[in-house]
């Protein structure tokens, strides 16, 4: 069975040998022997060569695969105008393919109008798309920074309010990761209508290049595409600016909870930035109770920033905090000696 199966084997070889030897020696190519041979050695048989296109012929990487096979430059030359000549190749196909000419079509005011505002609004989503995702990278790092420049000057501060340090990171933590999943949720939503906005444009293209319709349906199939995009283009925001509010709370130590008849309220740190810039407030809450609350509000993070820092914000905060801890204790000590001074 081996014998038989391996002599069969020789047979189809010998066969596809002749072959290409007798293709190449009918259309009277140079050297017609010596480049059988050496195609046939790395098993380069007649139908592989009518399979090829012109261009993988001439490319970089088959010249230099015809240089390792040391076939001639001119028998490679031969061979490509040959096989352009050769009914039934890639290359005969390609050199004989004759272009189809699409018929013009003539859109009324109205329908240019809506296909020029399509193609306009699916440039903005893309380009929304691209800030966001670069808005998202500029977040992560301006939030790595924050929390590298808050713990320097944390650890110069009083080791009394070092939780409240901690808790201060945790929050710019908590800040810049829903900032991103926000941002996450509405790329994802864009990447929807842009699959939509894509197929969309497909069907146009089938449409345009439609050489089987006149042009009256054309036209009306064009106008009907219109119609389509026009309900999806409704639904997507492009517009500018983009606007987010996130809220952050950061309990403070109980080293800093002060006396009721202790008026106290945080500076408040406004920017009028523009609405892609940082935009900062610190609010206090509960008036009437002891504990203080603070609330740290972000619209968003914009790497050319020229106000303050936050970082300079929070550590005059935190300086206060230390200064009227100390005041709030020589005033009770006062209370307390002239309650003394009454008793006696």
């Amino acid at each position: 069975y081996i014998a038989t199966l391996f002599s069969l084997v020789l047979k189809m070889e010998a066969s596809e040998e002749k072959e290409l030897i007798r293709f190449l020696n009918e259309n009277k190519m140079k050297m017609a022997s010596d480049a059988a041979d050496k195609l046939l050695a790395h098993r380069v048989t007649f139908q592989d060569l009518l399979n090829y296109r012109e261009k993988e012929i001439d490319t970089k990487k088959q010249r230099e695969s015809c240089k390792s096979m040391k076939v001639n430059i001119l028998s490679s030359i031969d061979i490509r105008k040959i096989l352009r000549n050769t009914p039934g190749s890639r290359c005969y196909n390609d050199a004989n393919h004759e272009k189809i000419v699409i018929s013009t079509v003539i859109l009324n005011d109205d329908d240019q109008s809506q296909l020029e505002k399509m193609f306009e609004e699916a440039k903005k989503l893309s380009e929304k798309k691209k800030r966001l995702e670069e808005e998202k990278e500029l977040i992560k790092e301006k939030g790595l920074r924050q929390k590298m420049e808050l713990s320097k000057i944390a650890d110069e501060l009083l080791s009394k309010i070092s939780q409240y340090k901690k808790k201060m990171l945790c929050g710019i933590d908590l800040l810049m990761k829903q900032k991103c999943k926000d941002l996450d949720n509405i790329v994802d939503q864009l990447k929807q209508k842009e699959v939509q906005m894509n197929e969309w444009h497909n069907k146009f293209n089938q449409v345009a290049a439609n050489v089987n319709i006149n042009t009256i349906e054309r036209k009306k199939d064009i106008s009907n595409l219109i119609q389509e995009i026009d309900h999806l283009l409704n639904n997507v925001d492009t517009t500018d600016p983009i606007q987010f509010d996130f809220s952050v709370d950061f309990p403070l130590d109980p080293i800093l909870q002060f006396h009721n008849s202790l008026e106290f309220a945080l500076p408040i740190a406004s920017h009028d930035l523009q609405s892609d810039q940082i935009s900062i407030h610190n609010e206090r809450e509960n008036k009437n109770q002891d504990n203080i609350q603070t609330e740290l509000k972000v619209d968003a993070i914009h790497p050319q920033i020229q106000q303050k820092s936050i970082i300079n914000t929070l550590k005059r905060t935190m300086v206060n905090f230390v200064n009227l801890y100390y005041i709030n204790i020589a005033y009770l000590n006062i209370t307390n000696n002239r309650r003394k001074t009454l008793s006696l």
